[in-house]
């Protein structure tokens, strides 16, 4: 419990981290306020909106794998089957409160970009549940850190050699 307690404790403080200095270092050095508060806007947007995906699932699914193993791929399938729907929905809602809102050209290109890493996210997260329930969290905690990696080196590279911010969001969206 210690060891699979402790790598998920350090994955995800690094990830943080990793997350901090590029958003309060990196990125307001190379982007204007305006800029800026659409990216945050649209992050809000859509990490709100995908908790839909989710629904609870997340506890339930991983206490009946690690009660039926080998029912896992059983349950990971119709629970696939599930967060995919829910992150149809999750993405018009995303889409779709943008456009009601009257958000910018701009912030909802953002909202789409993001949404959809969201979603991909949401949808990475369930499989990650599959370690968990076998009890593998070290191999959860090296998907967490490899993303915020791939995210703050590739993205951070791409801001310093002077990519738009549109461009980062699709760095996010491909880690």
């Amino acid at each position: 419990v210690l060891e699979n307690t402790s790598s998920l404790f350090v994955a995800h403080l690094i990830g943080r981290l990793l997350s901090l200095v590029l958003t309060l270092l990196l990125m307001p050095r190379y982007f204007s306020q305006e800029e800026l508060g659409s990216y945050f806007l649209a992050m809000f947007i859509t990490n709100l909106i995908a908790s839909v995906t989710e629904l609870g699932m997340q506890a339930p699914l991983i206490r009946e794998m690690t009660l039926h193993l080998q029912q896992a791929r059983h349950f990971v399938g119709n629970a696939l089957m599930i967060r995919i729907l829910l992150s149809i929905v999750a993405f018009g809602l995303m889409v779709g409160s943008g456009h009601l809102l009257g958000y910018s050209p701009f912030t909802l290109q953002l909202i789409q970009i993001l949404g959809l890493a969201e979603i991909f996210s949401s949808i990475a997260q369930l499989f990650r549940c599959v370690f968990r329930a076998f009890e593998r969290m070290k191999y959860e905690a090296f998907t967490v850190v490899a993303e915020r990696l791939a995210v703050v080196l590739v993205g951070g590279w791409l801001i310093i050699r002077g990519a738009d911010l549109v461009n980062f969001c699709v760095i996010v969206l491909i880690a």
